[in-house]
């Protein structure tokens, strides 16, 4: 987990077709399956910018370790402030 790891201003350049919207997450959010290894949110909120790595555990997917990763970013948002 990473918070501020890069500028608020460069979070739109980090979304490509791989990265998919996320509603009620931080002001915007994507998440991304990287490969099949672990899933990945990125979330702006207000002037930070949260970004959660989570490996996918064997026999698992990305998509089904989605709703974990979300738990977590919206976990830790309200420490952002």
């Amino acid at each position: 987990m990473n918070v501020d790891a890069f500028a608020p201003v460069a979070f739109e350049r980090l979304r490509d077709s791989t990265r998919v919207s996320l509603a009620k997450v931080g002001d915007r959010a994507y998440f991304r399956d990287n490969k099949g290894r672990w899933a990945e949110v990125y979330v702006l909120a207000g002037s930070h910018v949260l970004t959660i790595q989570m490996d996918v555990p064997s026999g698992r997917t990305a998509q089904s370790i989605q709703p974990n990763v979300v738990a977590l970013a919206n976990a830790v948002l309200p420490q952002l402030k």
